[in-house]
Order: structure tokens, then sequence, then C-alpha cells
């Protein structure tokens, strides 16, 4: 229900919903106008008796506090995953209310919690009886503890963004969560001590611990993982580690690293058949590296920098479905296939060559099987994106820093061969552009996805007004499909302005706007 326009949503829930109300078992919805419409299905909530799994983004926070009281009467609703749009100071109220979800099990919350925000949760007798909690949001340790005191259930958990926050206790009080077995972490500002301190209080019963980090050398020291996993973590059947770090080509660390690392050969780690690798990758004058488990290999995502390792042997890559690639030296020399990607990052300082990189990159990604496409750096030109484009028939969504032309003619490059063939046939309906976009670079973008449907851009002022007339030209074939725009870095003030003139041109009949942060939103 969020890649349909306005009028199409309206067909859709009198024709669909409301007729089938009482056999609809899931609901996702992120199209933030959706919530306080008409006829959003949010009003005919408890009707959905058979409703057992919901998915809701882009919500405000008022709503969202209205709609999880009303979310108490529905009797199979075992699976919730939400992403509030706004940032929240007190997320107290919305954790309450999850943990009086009588019957669900899966809980997966993405929160932009303010710095300053505090966690205090109603005294109670009641628990919650979740099992599977993912939070993908930043948290400290010490709220982690909080939540976990009233979730005894909880078998799975997994954090994203965990940290350790110097000015709290170190824990709460000791928690025993007796049927934890799985723990991911991806952590920062947090040491090997203190991630050991947490993990000693709360369950022996662990089975599964992946973990991301950096910084700490002390997760290099294979002697005190081994006490760490005897004494407090025995049942431990899965060990999966990623460890970043970065070393200066003169830094003397480099060979001591070497010798740490040929500690994890011993037999307590041979015995349970765990091994690891250690890859670098060069940039400039920087060593970076990555110590990691290969056996098992279970992580969804994996960074290629400018060098890989010689392993000798070949790491399970089939479960990886996000690559971030960080040089062009980094494809040439790869020597892994990911057979599962569905995303694709190129980030950090990405300078490239006028030869396309698309036969390089699709010896080691299936391309045709790529969705989603990250442009996170400069210099990455708009030809080059053309000759990925060619290879991935099935992209839908593209996200760039910005739009860089090596040679500023833009006729020419329209009626190039590769242009009009990905004009034909791609199918992207979403596409950002981080940083400002000239009119003319709209445009092209425009020409070359013509199926777009939602456009999120920053839009000069000298071209603003300009640029809105054509994006909501009403004879313009290659956004006939365009119904969602928004715009970046802007002020409250621009939505009087642009609700005015949108009205004074006649250039939408019935559309809804609404600013937050700095992003104003159109749809129609």
């Amino acid at each position: 229900l969020s890649s349909i326009s306005k009028s199409n949503f309206q067909h859709y829930y009198k024709e669909i919903i409301i007729p089938h109300q009482l056999q609809i078992n899931s609901i996702r919805l992120t199209n933030l106008f959706i919530y306080n419409h008409p006829f959003s299905p949010l009003r005919r909530l408890t009707s959905l008796c058979k409703l057992e799994k919901l998915i809701i983004h882009n919500i405000q926070l008022n709503y969202l506090e209205e709609l999880l009281i009303s979310l108490r009467v529905l009797p199979k609703l075992y699976s919730l995953d939400i992403e509030p749009i706004d940032d929240i100071t007190n997320p107290s109220h919305i954790y309450d209310r999850i943990f009086r979800l009588p019957v669900l099990k899966y809980c997966q919350i993405s929160f932009k919690i303010k710095s300053n925000a505090i966690l205090l949760l109603e005294t109670t007798n009641e628990y919650s009886s979740i099992e599977h909690l993912i939070i993908k949001n930043d948290i400290s340790f010490y709220h982690l503890d909080t939540l976990l005191s009233f979730i005894p259930h909880l078998r799975y958990l997994s954090c994203l963004n965990i940290f350790r926050l110097k000015d709290n206790p170190t824990n709460i009080r000791p928690i025993i969560l007796n049927k934890l077995s799985h723990i991911l972490f991806q952590m920062r500002h947090t040491t090997f001590d203190q991630f050991k301190q947490w993990i000693t209080n709360l369950s022996h019963r662990i089975e599964v611990l992946c973990i991301s980090t950096k910084y700490d050398m002390k997760y290099l020291d294979a002697n005190q993982w081994e006490q760490l996993i005897i004494n407090h973590i025995p049942y431990l059947r899965i060990f999966d580690i990623q460890y970043t770090y970065t070393v200066h080509k003169d830094n003397q660390i480099m060979a001591c690293n070497s010798a740490e690392i040929e500690q994890f050969n011993s037999s307590f780690w041979i015995e349970r058949q765990w091994s690891f690798e250690h890859l670098h990758g060069w940039t400039k004058n920087w060593d970076n590296r990555i110590f990691y488990s290969t056996n098992p290999y279970r992580r969804k995502y994996f960074t290629l920098y400018g060098e890989t390792g010689q392993l000798e042997k070949k790491i399970h890559l089939n479960t990886v479905l996000h690559v971030h690639i960080r040089s062009l030296q980094a494809i040439i020399n790869c020597i892994y296939y990911f057979p599962s990607v569905t995303k694709i990052t190129f980030e950090h300082i990405f300078d490239i060559s006028q030869d396309s990189i698309a036969t390089s990159l699709n010896c080691i990604i299936p391309l045709k099987q790529i969705t989603k496409l990250v442009i996170n750096c400069h210099c990455f030109s708009f030809e080059q994106i053309i000759q990925i484009l060619c290879l991935t028939s099935n992209l839908c969504i593209m996200i760039l820093k910005s739009i860089y032309l090596s040679i500023p003619d833009y006729w020419s490059l329209q009626q190039n061969e590769n242009f009009q063939s990905v004009s034909k046939t791609n199918g992207i309906t979403n596409i950002t552009i981080e940083e400002k976009c000239k009119l003319i670079d709209t445009r092209l973008l425009v020409a070359l996805c013509p199926r777009l449907e939602h456009l999120t851009i920053c839009i000069p002022t000298d071209v603003f007004q300009l640029t809105i007339r054509f994006l909501l030209s009403k004879t313009n074939e290659n956004i006939r499909r365009l119904f969602s725009l928004c715009l970046t870095h802007v002020s409250k003030s621009l939505v009087k302005t642009l609700k005015t003139f949108i009205d004074s041109e006649k250039l939408l009949d019935n559309y809804f706007l609404e600013f937050f942060e700095d992003k104003l939103y159109l749809y129609w």
C-alpha cells in the first residue's frame, strides 16, 4: 500500500480492503500520508481479526501511540515492525505499549532517538511475550538492560548499533534470560571488557554469538575469548566475529597483530571447527583490516577494500545480501563470488577510469538480480552509472550522492545507444539525489528513468519553481507515473510557498503536503 498513487489507493481501499477485511493477515504501510487518509486501513484495524503481521514505517508519533493501543484487541497479531518518522525524546510510552500486546512474538523497531532521550518503563508485574527482538536504531547497553528486564521469554536478540554510555551505571540489576540463545550485535565505542561484563551477567544458554565491532584490540585476544566462552558461554556452537581496524603502514603494531591472530589456530578453536581469516585493503598509506569468522560464515553483508587476502579455504559467501565496495581495485582483485547479493553500495573515495567497471563487477556479483544501488561517493560519473544500469534490469531503488558528468554534453549522452536502451528497459521507481541537483540534471535523470514514482531531491533555490513545474507537468510522458516527492534541506516556510505556487499554476488538483525536520513531502 505504499507504491501507489493517491487516487489508486482510494480505489484499492474500496475494492480490496473493505470486501476482504476478514481475510487480511498481513499489512505493510510506509507512506506517511496514508495514516491520516480518510481511507486509511488503520481506521478499520480493529476489524482485521485475522491480522498476524503488521509493518508500519514513516508514521507520526501521535498516530503510532493511538495505533499501539488499538492493537491490543487483535487476537492473532504476533509480528510487528515499526519505524516512526519523528525524532523521539521519550520512547518509554512506545515500549510500554508494545510490551502490552498480548500475543506478540516478533518485534522489529527503528527509532530516531534524540541524544538526551530517557527510558523509564512503568514498574509492573506484566511481562512481554516477545521472543524475537530486533533493534535497528542506536541503543546503549544501559537502555537495553532496561528493556530486557521486561522480556523474560526472549530467544533471539539483534542490535544493529549498540554502544556503551560513559555516564550510566554498568548495569541496572542482574538480568538472567534463560531462554536467550541467539545474540547479534553491531557495536561501537564498546571495549572488550565492557562487552564481557555485560554478557557474563546475562545468560549461560547462548548458542549463537555474532558480533561486529572495531577499535579495541582486545577483541583479537584469543585467550580472553577462550576463557569467556569456557566459563560463561559453554553452549556456544556458532561464533561469528567481524573486527575492523585501520593501521598506518609505518606502525609496528602490524607484526604484533599477526602473532596474536595465530592464537586463533589453537586446539580450542580447531575442535569447535571455528576458523578465521584476516583481510587487508590499502587506501593510500592506511591498511584497512578485517578479522572475521569463515566457518560458519553467515553474515549478510561484506566489505571489499583495495586488496583481498589469500585464502586457504573458500569463504561461504552465498548468504551475503549486501556488498560494500570501497575502491576500483577491490573489484579487479576480488576472488570471491556473491551469488545472493541484491544490494550494492559504492563508498569512500572511489576514483574510476573511463573504462566501464560493469563487466568486472558482473564477474563477482550477478547484476541482473540487484534491486538497490547506492553510490555514496563523488567522481562516479553518470556514464558509468548507465553502464551498470545496462546489466541491472531488476533495479528498483537508486541512491546517488550527486550527478556528475565527465563530459557535460547532455544531448549526445541522451542519444547514446546505452542511454536509450536503459531508458526503455529499466524498472527504477525510487530515486534519491542527496546533494543539490541542477534542473538539467533532473531532466536527464527523468529521461533515463521514465517509470519513476518516488523522487527525493535537493533543489537549488534559483531553479526551484522551474524544477517543480517540470516535475509536476501533465504533458511530459517521462514523469506520468510520478506521484511522490520529497524535497530535502528546506525550511518549514516552504510549505506555504509551495502550496501557493502549485495552486496558482494549477499543477495539481488533489494533493497532500507534510513537513518533517528539514524535509517537505508531496503526495498526489
